[in-house]
């Protein structure tokens, strides 16, 4: 939870398909704070957003990536003001948004928390920071990443590509587990690891996938 103060969501990302709206991160209770906490890319618009509190539009910049290739982007609140960076450079000039973006809801990597917008590519050193502002005018990291005490997520995303199980490498505890819905699956007892969420079609089949995160009791 972030609520109306500074803080920066980081990673590397490379896309493997352009599928028009892909919603990179997300939070959401209901349908009314949908925008609680969003980080997108819609190729069909070549437009990197992030959006904050219950405001539909978000801040959004012009981006034309090109496929399997690997970039930076960090998305950074100060004061009042909104910084979406590429590679350590700045799209544009600062959005304004201080809406406060407080969700009980998970986590949900690599689509929505309906399983739509499917991100389609791969996501490296996933870091979230509250508290800070972080400056990545003097380059950007080229190597793992290493906590702080600002540090609420850390993922390495190491290990072989298809699995299920992440470590959280941050300093913060979070609950072991949550019921998603029609999760299955072993419950993962180890409270620093990240799990996957199954998505269902109307009839029961598992059709798909996606990554999502307990929301910590506490503010985290």
């Amino acid at each position: 939870n972030f609520g109306t103060g500074d803080f920066t969501v980081d990673f590397y990302a490379r896309f493997n398909n352009f599928n028009g709206p892909m919603m990179l991160l997300s939070k959401e209770v209901n349908a009314t704070d949908y925008y609680k906490f969003g980080v997108s890319y819609n190729s069909n618009a070549d437009h990197l957003c992030l959006f904050l509190g219950t405001s539909p539009g978000g801040t959004c910049r012009s981006w034309d990536p090109s496929l399997n290739q690997w970039y930076h982007l960090a998305f950074v609140r100060s004061g009042s003001n909104v910084y979406l960076f590429v590679d350590g450079v700045r799209l544009g000039d600062p959005g304004v948004d201080s809406e406060d973006a407080d969700s009980t809801a998970s986590l949900r990597i690599g689509a929505t928390p309906h399983g739509s917008q499917i991100f389609d590519g791969y996501l490296d050193e996933l870091r979230i920071s509250k508290g800070i502002a972080r400056d990545f005018s003097q380059g950007v990291p080229t190597q793992e990443y290493t906590t702080d005490s600002y540090t609420k997520l850390l993922l390495h995303m190491n290990g072989e590509n298809g699995s299920s199980r992440f470590e959280d490498s941050s300093l913060f505890t979070r609950p072991a587990f949550a019921r998603e819905g029609q999760v299955t699956g072993a419950i993962d007892r180890d409270s620093r690891l990240t799990r996957y969420a199954y998505e269902y079609d109307t009839s029961g089949n598992q059709i798909g996938t996606y990554q999502f995160i307990p929301n910590a009791a506490g503010g985290g």
